[in-house]
């Protein structure tokens, strides 16, 4: 029983940790700030520092990918960002956003003109499944390096990475103690 239960807090922490490791490395490389910029400005092989934008001069794609989770719940939806004259930028822009329910929320936010957000890679960032899919609508456009931006997402703070790291690398020790029995030892 201690091993399992040492092992589901190694888990917790496991994951704050990556989650705070994760939310460091947004925060490394953007400003508290966010900087504006057109998707003609963003959508190059090297479109500059800042993570932390506001998108102008855009407009969304006809298409849109939802991905759903296991109980057929909406989790995200990822839309092409295009030029306002409807082509994609040197460097396709894949927007996603969390929280949609249902098309006509989809509907409203293609009715904006500015999009603030965040640069996401890795965990969080454009994967193969949303290339294949887009690639089988947009035979033409190469999505190898396409930048992945989540709209509305918070940029991270210092006051929520720092905290939520060290409970997780103290929940590993706790987790790693629970199961090696450390914690349970009578004292002499």
């Amino acid at each position: 029983m201690r091993r399992i239960l040492g092992g589901l807090v190694f888990l917790m922490g496991l994951s704050l940790t990556l989650l705070g490791v994760t939310e460091f490395l947004i925060y490394q490389e953007g400003s508290d700030i966010p900087e504006q910029i057109t998707l003609q400005e963003l959508g190059v092989p090297d479109p500059g520092k800042n993570v932390n934008l506001i998108i102008t001069d855009f407009q969304f794609g006809d298409r849109y990918q939802i991905e759903e989770n296991k109980k057929a719940e909406w989790k995200q939806v990822w839309i092409p960002l295009w030029l306002p004259d409807g082509k994609f930028t040197e460097v396709p822009v894949i927007a996603h956003i969390k929280g949609l329910t249902s098309r006509d929320e989809v509907e409203i936010l293609s009715l904006r003109k500015e999009i603030p957000g965040i640069l996401t890679r890795g965990i969080d960032g454009f994967g193969n499944k949303e290339r294949r899919y887009f690639k089988s609508i947009y035979p033409e456009t190469d999505f190898t390096n396409a930048i992945s931006f989540e709209i509305d997402r918070q940029f991270p703070s210092l006051f929520f990475i720092i905290p939520i790291t060290l409970a997780g690398i103290a929940q590993i020790v706790l987790g790693l103690g629970f199961a090696w029995g450390y914690f349970l030892k009578k004292l002499p």
